[in-house]
């Protein structure tokens, strides 16, 4: 395993529909718009268009050969021409369980990337249907690898209570700005230094302007 010095940003989310990718779209258009030199990466195919290389994943993924590819392919980016200022990773999957029968087992792509390279700042993507205290022990987690910096960010879609009890096909829908002002508001008193952005202040750039303000400590 090679040490890594670029600072590195991930972008994870509970599940599907957590606002990932317009979380990851903030940041790299903020990047862009100052001049840093970034590099960013992610599962989505759409991200080819916003100029960030796109991984895709086999059926079957094999634990080591995640971690030290990646880990090789960062070491690879900063032995380059390029010195870059940051690299901010959006990765598939999601982090938690949905619910005892589906474990949203391709989150293991997120711990493998844990191992690979250490990351300096976690944007965490959630919903109103996330349980504040099992976001707060993942924070302390994720702590435990060295990362000093988060951002959460509480999605405006969330899901259909009764499909959290079922395997496939959970429901989700758009939630009130009620709903989502609740729960920034329980995240933030349950740990009152955490930063807690909801998708108006994506969009805003509110978002970017605290990642920019840690990547330029």
């Amino acid at each position: 395993m090679y040490e890594i010095y670029t600072p590195i940003i991930f972008v994870v989310g509970v599940g599907p529909n957590s606002s990932k990718f317009p979380a990851l779209l903030s940041v790299i258009n903020g990047l862009k718009h100052d001049n840093f030199n970034y590099k960013a990466i992610t599962y989505n195919p759409a991200g080819i268009m916003y100029d960030a290389e796109v991984i895709n994943y086999d059926n079957e993924v094999s634990f080591p050969d995640t971690v030290y590819s990646l880990n090789s392919h960062i070491k690879r980016l900063e032995e380059g021409t390029q010195d870059y200022d940051c690299a901010v990773i959006d990765i598939g999957g999601g982090i938690l369980p949905i619910n005892r029968i589906n474990t949203n087992d391709f989150g293991f792509l997120y711990k493998a990337y844990l191992s690979a390279v250490p990351v300096d700042l976690t944007i965490i993507c959630i919903n109103t249907a996330t349980s504040t205290s099992s976001i707060i022990s993942e924070i302390n987690r994720i702590r435990s690898y060295g990362c000093s910096h988060f951002a959460i960010v509480v999605s405006n879609m969330t899901y259909e209570k009764y499909s959290l009890k079922i395997k496939d096909d959970y429901y989700t829908f758009f939630e009130s700005d009620q709903e989502i002002a609740k729960k920034i508001s329980e995240m933030k008193c349950s740990e009152p230094d955490l930063n807690v952005f909801s998708i108006k202040e994506i969009e805003d750039g509110s978002l970017y302007l605290y990642i920019k303000s840690c990547i330029t400590k």
